[in-house]
């Protein structure tokens, strides 16, 4: 079995983790900081903004590739590759130094956590069955 769907979420979010990386270096680059946050706000952001995708995105990939292979319908795939994207697009933008709460921060935290735990179940019930 091939993992279509979710290489094609890897793909996608590859690129956003690049697109973000390279955000950190062009922060760097502007304002001059060469090692850390240099104590600087701005800075300290755009790294998180990366860092958070990167501490989150691997869970999740592997949860998605497990429960393909574990034969989740093609639907529940779509839909569950489809929610990942779109809460890791949005995510960053959520990140704030003055808002906590932002809708844009829980939201796609909550969609992701739903996807890694819609997968885990998945695996669980098709694997002890």
């Amino acid at each position: 079995m091939t993992l279509h769907i979710t290489a094609l979420v890897a793909a996608l979010l590859t690129l956003w983790a690049v697109a973000l990386s390279n955000y950190v270096s062009i922060t760097r680059g502007r304002l001059g900081v060469q090692n850390g946050d240099g104590g600087n706000p701005a800075m300290a952001l755009a790294i998180r903004r990366h860092a958070n995708l990167m501490e989150n995105l691997p869970l999740s990939l592997g949860m998605l590739g497990l429960a393909e292979l574990s034969g989740l319908a093609t639907g529940w795939m779509v839909a569950l590759g489809t929610a990942l994207v779109l809460a890791r697009l949005v995510h960053p933008f959520g990140l704030s130094q003055t808002v906590i709460n932002s809708p844009l921060r829980i939201g796609p935290t909550v969609i992701n956590h739903l996807v890694n735990v819609t997968c885990a179940l998945f695996i669980l019930w098709t694997n002890l069955a």
